[in-house]
């Protein structure tokens, strides 16, 4: 009988790469790292965590419908995309990121560490490549791949909003602890968007390349407006 991809399966893999970054982060608890090696060793073993599984359970699926990474030399075109559309969802939400946070944007640990002078080269290239490959790389192999693919035999657009909702309420994890509300108004509704997108992409074309693409050029320029130094992007809103 062929084994199809489930939610638990999607579950599975999710705690996978949740235990690996908490156990990681709990191992380096008391020695002498920095907030920029603390935050890029948890994010690898989390990385490693959902792959391991998601490995595992693959091999025990062989017979399974595959989740399909395959990348066409016109996918490039996604990127540009994505980057587009994170230019209109700020500028749309600008008024409200004003509105609840007049002196910039919400704290965001991994965003504060790559925007960060003080963090080490090394370690803000780090996070940029996990931000620009490896964060879209596994989160469209959990959420367009393995969940996609388990919720699919209800329908097409079931499985859009289905994977797009999980998508987005996971993301509630990283919102600021001290104006939850707030920084939910601001991150969420594009996520959601965005989300929905990449799910509509998925089954058009019935692969991942194409969200893949879209999700990291969304990811690429909220990551190089983080490498730009603040006092830079002061000056041109001051001089806007």
């Amino acid at each position: 009988m062929r084994k199809a991809w489930t939610v638990g399966d999607f579950v599975l893999i999710w705690i996978g790469g949740t235990v690996a970054s908490v156990a990681m982060a709990a191992g380096l608890q008391g020695q002498d790292t920095g907030p920029g090696v603390m935050g890029l060793t948890a994010l690898a073993a989390q990385f490693a965590g959902i792959f391991l599984v998601f490995w595992i359970l693959r091999n025990r699926k062989r017979d399974a419908d595959p989740v399909n990474f395959a990348i066409e030399p016109g996918d490039i075109k996604f990127a540009g995309l994505g980057m587009l559309l994170q230019i209109v969802a700020s500028l749309l939400l600008q008024p409200i990121a004003r509105l609840v946070y007049p002196d910039g944007r919400p704290p965001q640990e991994i965003a504060d560490i790559i925007g960060s002078a003080d963090t080490e080269s090394y370690i803000r290239i780090a996070l940029f490549a996990a931000a620009v490959l490896f964060a879209p790389l596994t989160e469209e192999l959990m959420y367009r791949g393995v969940l996609f693919k388990a919720t699919r035999p209800l329908g097409p657009w079931v499985a859009i909003i289905t994977t797009s909702l999980v998508f987005t309420v996971v993301h509630i994890l990283g919102l600021d602890p001290n104006n939850r509300l707030g920084s939910a108004a601001i991150v969420l509704p594009p996520l959601f968007a965005l989300a929905v997108l990449l799910g509509w992409l998925t089954e058009r074309t019935g692969r991942l390349g194409p969200a893949l693409f879209l999700h990291s050029g969304w990811n690429l320029l909220a990551a190089l407006l983080l490498l730009i130094p603040t006092e830079l992007l002061e000056q041109a809103a001051a001089g806007s």
